[in-house]
């Protein structure tokens, strides 16, 4: 019985530890305005966005998690597959 209690607060003890601290994230502020859309992509052709990455000239680079391409969206909304 001893056991069974020491292991039961063993067990409440990690689980407090393990979830202090990790309470919600504020999301980040968009810098310059609104958040927009800079290009559309056809998700019945694989098109799914899964990631992004903004180039040093502006330009994104989106990877597309079923069709295995990356995407490059220039700032004038231009798309290069």
């Amino acid at each position: 019985m001893k056991r069974l209690l020491a292991a039961v607060s063993i067990l409440a003890l990690a689980a407090g530890i393990g979830t202090f601290g990790s309470g919600p994230m504020a999301a980040a502020a968009v810098p310059g305005g609104a958040a927009h859309f800079a290009a559309h992509f056809e998700f019945s052709k694989g098109q799914a966005p899964e990631s992004v990455a903004q180039e040093a000239d502006g330009d994104l680079d989106v990877t597309f998690s079923v069709a295995r391409q990356v995407a490059r969206v220039g700032t004038d909304g231009a798309t290069r597959i």
